[in-house]
């Protein structure tokens, strides 16, 4: 049988473990980000309406009701423009940023822009970074990628830094997030801050990408798009997109690919924490699979007794009904995943702190009911009624 997932309540410091061991990483998807990026249907319909006559225009509900996948409507996309492929990945990022340059002051866009496109803290103006973390403090706190940076930061304060973030997003708002509370730390207290000076999280976007021992990689699996002019080199991947159906089709018929031995890398030697995944892509499954089979079968050469062991987690919402909780379970278990229940998206941060034996003397202690029998999920009202005060975590929760 699948095992129970845990929940907030229940889930014990499982990644405490890893400090003396090879370590942990974290591989985030789109919703860590949404919604101020949109989601894969909203995309395409923003794509669309940019680039397609308005005759062939359809709503995010037709999309959806079409039965493809969001990555063969990409890819219908492209194909009704015929568009070639770097002016097809211009329109894509035009897409993408649209709703985060709305709601930016237009005479600071240029310079939020310049810390995305740049592939260090440092490497952009003063000014740049100040207006950055301007946007980081007040717009971009409610997302899940912003509260999960300050765990990880704690992470790192605490000795049990990510060995590696695999990012299946092809824009860097969590990469510029991090390295932006990396260097608030170090210069907030230089004399006794446990983090290293020359530490940082650096850019992998392909083989040839440079890896340091004083880096932290930040693998873009999916690719890396350009935020409009991009002056710096070797900033982005536009090649290693993986965005319309035709992209996606030529990496599973890989071989080998260096997305496939970055993230069977991590899956072999560390524990996976997923964040903002839906865990149905069928790459990301199958990598999982040969995993955990060649895992099981080394288990069993020493006790044959061994059905399944699950040494990755997956941080996702409970559905209301508990038998598609169960459903779920058993959808990953055969992977090596474990999933964490969380009642609202503002629990993340608290159940990776937990994860990470973090202690918050100012958090609340969560609320317990009694527990079904059998199961690390609670009863029938086990969820709580968590909300959050500010408008852009309600518009974030709306549009989860």
């Amino acid at each position: 049988m699948p095992k129970h997932g845990f929940s907030l309540d229940t889930v014990p410091p499982i990644l405490i473990s890893t400090v003396d061991k090879l370590g942990w990483s974290l591989c985030i998807g789109a919703g860590t980000s949404t919604p101020l990026f949109p989601d894969w249907y909203s995309l395409v319909e923003t794509l669309s309406t940019n680039i397609l006559p308005p005759e062939l225009h359809l709503t995010h509900s037709d999309l959806t009701k079409t039965g493809f996948s969001a990555d063969a409507l990409l890819q219908a996309v492209k194909n009704l423009s015929e568009y070639k492929s770097d002016n097809f990945s211009t329109a894509i990022s035009s897409a993408l940023y649209q709703n985060f340059k709305s709601l930016v002051d237009p005479s600071e866009w240029r310079a939020i822009c310049d810390v995305l496109n740049s592939n260090y803290w440092e490497q952009t103006k003063l000014d740049a970074r100040r207006i950055f973390v301007k946007y980081r403090n007040t717009l971009l706190k409610d997302l899940t990628c912003t509260k999960i940076s300050y765990i990880v930061i704690k992470a790192i304060k605490a000795n049990n830094a990510p060995s590696s973030i695999l990012s299946f997003n092809a824009e860097p708002l969590m990469f510029h997030i991090l390295n932006s509370l990396l260097s608030q730390e170090k210069a907030g207290d230089s004399k006794h801050s446990k983090i290293p000076k020359d530490l940082r999280f650096s850019k992998v976007l392909g083989i040839t990408s440079d890896l340091s021992k004083s880096r932290i990689p930040y693998y873009f699996c999916h690719g890396l798009l350009p935020v409009e002019d991009c002056p710096h080199e070797y900033s982005f991947s536009v090649e290693n997109l993986v965005f319309s159906e035709e992209e996606y089709l030529r990496l599973a018929n890989e071989a080998f690919s260096w997305q496939s031995s970055s993230f069977l890398n991590a899956c072999q030697n560390h524990n996976i924490v997923f964040i903002g995944v839906s865990l149905t892509d069928p790459n990301m499954r199958r990598w999982l699979s040969w995993v955990n089979h060649l895992r099981l079968e080394d288990i069993k050469h020493h006790d044959a007794s061994v059905k399944d062991s699950t040494q990755h987690y997956w941080i996702t919402k409970i559905p209301k009904n508990d038998n598609k909780a169960r459903w779920m379970e058993a959808c990953v278990s055969h992977l090596g995943v474990r999933i964490i229940w969380i009642n609202d998206w503002n629990e993340v941060d608290k159940v990776l702190s937990k994860m990470l034996g973090i202690q918050d003397k100012k958090a609340a202690k969560p609320a317990t009911t009694k527990s079904r029998k059998g199961t690390a999920r609670k009863g029938k009202n086990w969820r709580s009624k968590n909300t959050s005060t500010s408008s852009f975590a309600e518009y974030h929760k709306k549009h989860r």
